[in-house]
């Protein structure tokens, strides 16, 4: 599977006879194959240092079981959002934070990250989900590349096409790859299209040294809430917005579609 994958490496506790001489032919042999060690016990804690200001704090250890979601709000949740949640909570334990990622089908779709705002980051990870689904639309789908294009020049033309908005330049280099016209999406095949994409869990992580400033004062709308207002999606959070990962006793698990006097 790695190998028709753009990527730069992989970490494993081991590897299967042949593999790591079959991966390292990868991007003409600097592609990483790095064997881990499963005896390695990281220190206790998280230190950074910047400027002479050190920051330390105690590593998050939590296992991720199903038991962190064991009381929700709505309803017991289905195996299948339970399977993407953890591995939400997975994602966001070591995404710089402020972190906000996407998951569906055990499948991570968007993750944003490093925003001074929380809205910023939901704004990444959806729109990376969202890019995610339109390239599934059947009239990108159908593109006729002609034979040589790369896997990843493909999917650069897949995006650059439901992202909209080609110049001419692009127009005409996309025109030289495929072998049939592209056109691109409509305002409305586009929001036809996202509606059908539904069961998609964001998760959220507060940062490494969160404080009580800024955003966590405002009593703006939850930016992920009001994403999924307009998605339709079924998003979830940590309960408590300044708990850490290990903390994290219960979810809340937001209805699929909200009333439309909700502020």
């Amino acid at each position: 599977m790695l190998t028709g994958l753009v990527c730069d490496g992989i970490i494993a506790p081991g590897y299967a006879p042949g593999t790591a001489a079959q991966l390292s032919r990868k991007k003409n042999g600097r592609f990483l194959v790095v064997e881990a060690n499963e005896a390695f016990t990281p220190p206790a804690d998280d230190v950074r240092e910047v400027f002479g200001l050190r920051l330390i704090q105690r590593r998050d250890v939590a296992e991720l079981s199903a038991a962190l979601l064991d009381q929700v709000v709505g309803g017991a949740l289905p195996e299948t959002a339970v399977r993407d949640l953890l591995l939400g909570l997975a994602v966001a334990r070591f995404t710089k934070s402020n972190a906000v990622c996407y998951v569906r089908d055990g499948m991570t779709l968007g993750i944003g990250a490093g925003q001074q705002s929380r809205i910023g980051c939901t704004r990444l990870a959806g729109g990376k989900a969202d890019t995610w689904w339109l390239r599934r639309h059947p009239a990108i789908r159908v593109l006729a590349f002609r034979p040589g294009t790369r896997h990843r020049d493909r999917i650069n033309w897949q995006t650059r096409l439901v992202e909209g908005g080609l110049n001419v330049d692009e127009a005409g280099r996309l025109a030289e790859t495929v072998s049939a016209p592209a056109e691109e999406l409509t305002a409305d095949e586009r929001t036809e299209w996202l509606r059908r994409l539904t069961d998609v869990l964001p998760r959220r992580l507060r940062p490494f040294a969160a404080g009580a400033g800024g955003a966590a004062r405002r009593p703006a709308r939850h930016p992920v809430r009001r994403r999924a207002r307009r998605t339709g999606r079924t998003p979830s959070r940590p309960a408590g917005h300044r708990r850490r990962l290990r903390d994290v006793a219960q979810v809340g698990v937001l209805k699929r579609y909200f009333p439309a006097q909700e502020s």
